[in-house]
């Protein structure tokens, strides 16, 4: 059933973990030990890890689309006032 819910997504770039929960299925943890990494680096560089997290605040948060809603009208106050005041002066 995941599994279908997570084929319907079309998304370039999906963000699983927050699609998962997104979903709404009951999730559990599971403890795992890592070991050190033995060879190499992560391939991940550091854009690549700024691009996964605005991903995953972006696609899964309501404050981005509220922030720029907030700087577009505080943006569109400041004209309305310099326009009035070009007018007025």
């Amino acid at each position: 059933m995941i599994i279908e819910n997570m084929r319907s997504i079309h998304d370039s770039t999906p963000y699983l973990r927050g699609a998962i929960a997104a979903m709404g299925y009951n999730q559990i943890g599971v403890p795992h030990k890592r070991n050190e990494r033995i060879n190499g680096d992560s391939k991940f560089s550091f854009r690549d890890l700024v691009s996964l997290a605005m991903d995953g605040i972006v696609n899964h948060s309501t404050i981005p689309l509220k922030l720029a809603t907030y700087i577009g009208l505080i943006t569109f106050l400041l004209g309305l006032l310099a326009m009035i005041s070009l007018f007025v002066g």
